[in-house]
């Protein structure tokens, strides 16, 4: 899996792995252990297509929904064995452990580096 960075206004927030094929966005952080953060590129912008379950994750995700010009939409807690999807339509997820959560609010802009 490639690995990219997430930034803020050119502060390094979290190195994610980049999910882009059909198995890495499917598994996810199924039947895994916490480590590190994944971003996932949604096929196109939709709330439908952005949204996630946390069937056999057993650890709380922080998910942030980005928009196509790579805005937070969205940030939630995610709790094993629940579904969630942004309150707006999403083009990009980051996934983390809850333990590295992302300080990021709703309507910031973030860059991410490939």
């Amino acid at each position: 899996m490639q690995s990219v960075e997430v930034l803020r206004e050119g502060q390094l927030l979290a190195r994610a792995k980049l999910c882009d094929t059909f198995l890495s966005e499917s598994l996810g952080y199924m039947f895994r252990r916490p480590s590190g953060s994944f971003l996932f590129t949604l096929p196109w912008e939709s709330r439908l297509f952005a949204a996630i379950h946390m069937f056999f994750v057993f650890f709380r995700l922080q998910a942030v929904w980005l928009d196509e010009e790579m805005r937070v939409v969205d940030v939630k807690t995610a709790k094993p064995w629940r579904l969630y999807w942004p309150r707006k339509a999403a083009r990009y997820l980051i996934e983390t452990p809850s333990a590295g959560e992302l300080p990021v609010t709703v309507g910031e802009r973030l860059e991410v580096r490939f």
